[in-house]
């Protein structure tokens, strides 16, 4: 691919490897190589991989970069990865240029042989790393630097989710600093998970049977899953299921789940649409159950399922699984999205139906129109007719019925399959139902989605609106069908929205919509 004599090079190897696995790699060309730049475009194309070499992010996933220099002779290059895991950097010497390679100032270099030097470290998507060679280019100069980022695979959750979301309407649900789960509000389902399928809704919070070391609680409209650690290395677990199991949603075979029964092992994620589950496991492999009437399952039927069955990506690995309120999405290691079960107002990133007129996909499909965000994507969920994405660097997408996505106007006849940016400055985000809410990272919530009927004027904004909170920094939101939580830095736990069944004020049958700031709940 260039004038080099060599018949095979970790350059052009690096290359292939990019065209034909799809990861995320970022090539780096020495401002003065200019013949060289030309040669990797005439060699792109001579693969026909690529339409066009004058985008920044190509279709493949592959990011060009042209970086200032330290100096004139000893160039400083900069690299922001699109994904978390092993990143590795080759130099090219050419002739007898041996670079000191440093990464922010730190690292040791090996020699592959033939002029080539390599130096690999861990890194973290959306943060910039600064690579240095420590030597001045001699007159033959330098011939190129790739870099290569092996995407670990599945991601595993960061940090653990102690907050409830889903589609729950009538419970609230959390995990105390101890890792167990507590449960209060509406109970006639199963869902305090005690041995009995009836829990006076007027009893105060109680703590589920049998659970321990619990990550992550969900929950469906009558349903609830936990994930508990079992590997503390691997961050994984075995997922359990109790309440309400007409469909399936639950992982067992009764009608209801009075006890937490183990549904799958070795899981990374959960998630739960308003009838249906899904975990992703630490091979990559996406899991559904529960109802599937409108594809839900993504097996390519619309059986329902009362234990776990595997999600066909085709062949490609899952490293985050996400529900809409009647579909599921997974983001793949290879840069792509898929989505499957109901594609109304392109909910699922389809060109689709209007809104109210369900378009069912049975099959997961890969969402085309989400490729230039996959890699970037760290969170992914959806609600009636719409879906979103937290991105990497904090930017909030969202695709489907535009009165959901906060884009100024409360009209249900407005929707489009292509991704629109709805906020930056974003470390939390939660998506369902009608509407969404962001922690951002100075620690502000905001809100926005459909306006009309129930609780939701109170909760959303036809565009983000900044709520007023109490005075205490905000750790982490959740929520459920038509609620919101949230938990501030002293550990306290408040409810805004829909408030029935004593789920938001825990001493009233029926109380009033809850407004900002929120009721205080108490766990204990």
């Amino acid at each position: 691919m260039t004038s080099t004599t060599r018949s095979r090079t970790p350059l052009d190897k690096a290359i292939e490897d990019v065209l034909n696995q799809g990861k995320c790699y970022g090539f780096i060309e020495d401002p003065d190589s200019e013949s060289d730049w030309l040669n990797l475009t005439n060699y792109l194309n001579q693969n026909n991989r690529l339409n066009t070499v004058t985008e920044i992010n190509l279709p493949t996933g592959i990011v060009f970069y042209h970086i200032a220099s330290q100096n004139k002779n000893t160039p400083i290059y900069l690299f922001t990865p699109r994904a978390t895991g092993k990143m590795t950097v080759t130099v090219d010497g050419k002739g007898s240029f041996i670079p000191d390679l440093k990464v922010n100032n730190t690292g040791s270099q090996q020699s592959l042989g033939d002029d080539f030097y390599e130096l690999s470290f861990n890194v973290t998507a959306g943060t910039t790393y600064s690579v240095t060679l420590n030597k001045p280019l001699n007159a033959s100069g330098l011939y190129n630097i790739v870099a290569r980022v092996e995407k670990a695979t599945p991601s595993p959750l960061t940090m653990p989710n102690l907050i409830s979301e889903g589609d729950l309407i009538t419970t609230g649900a959390a995990i105390d600093k101890k890792g167990d789960v507590y449960v209060w509000g509406f109970r006639g389902s199963a869902q305090q998970g005690n041995g009995k399928q009836n829990v006076n809704m007027k009893e105060k919070s109680q703590k589920v049977n049998g659970l321990s070391n619990a990550i992550q609680i969900v929950g469906g409209a009558y349903h609830l899953l936990a994930l508990c650690i079992t590997d503390s290395a691997k961050n994984s677990g075995d997922v359990w299921g109790w309440g309400q199991n007409l469909y399936g949603e639950a992982g067992s075979q009764a009608t209801y789940v009075s006890t937490p029964q183990k549904v799958l092992s070795d899981a990374v994620q959960i998630s739960a649409g308003e009838y249906c589950s899904a975990a992703l496991d630490t091979s990559g492999r996406v899991w559904t159950w529960g109802h599937n009437a409108y594809g839900q399952l993504g097996n390519g039927s619309k059986k329902n399922s009362r234990v776990p069955v595997q999600v066909n990506l085709g062949g490609e690995v899952a490293r985050l699984v996400g529900s809409a309120y009647e579909g599921g999405f997974a983001v793949t290691s290879q840069g792509h999205v898929w989505a499957w079960g109901d594609n109304e107002a392109s909910g699922l990133g389809f060109k689709g139906t209007n809104y109210g007129v369900q378009q069912i996909i049975t099959t997961p499909t890969r969402v085309t129109n989400l490729d230039q965000y996959a890699d970037q994507i760290i969170y992914i969920s959806g609600g009636n007719g719409w879906g979103e994405a937290l991105l990497c660097d904090g930017t909030v997408i969202g695709w489907g019925l535009r009165a959901s996505l906060g884009c100024g106007s409360p009209s249900t006849a407005n929707s489009s399959d292509q991704p629109v940016v709805i906020m930056t400055g974003v470390r939390q985000l939660f998506a369902r139902y009608v509407g969404s809410c962001a922690l951002t990272e100075d620690g502000r919530i905001f809100t926005w989605g459909q306006t009309e009927g129930s609780a939701f004027r109170w909760i959303y904004g036809n565009e983000p609106t900044l709520h007023h909170t109490v005075d205490c920094p905000i750790k982490r939101i959740g929520g459920g069908k038509e609620h919101l939580f949230y938990e501030t830095e002293d550990g306290k736990l408040y409810g805004v929205g829909y408030n029935d069944l004593y789920k938001l004020n825990q001493k009233q049958l029926g109380a009033p919509h809850i407004k900002w700031p929120g009721s205080e709940i108490t766990l204990y």
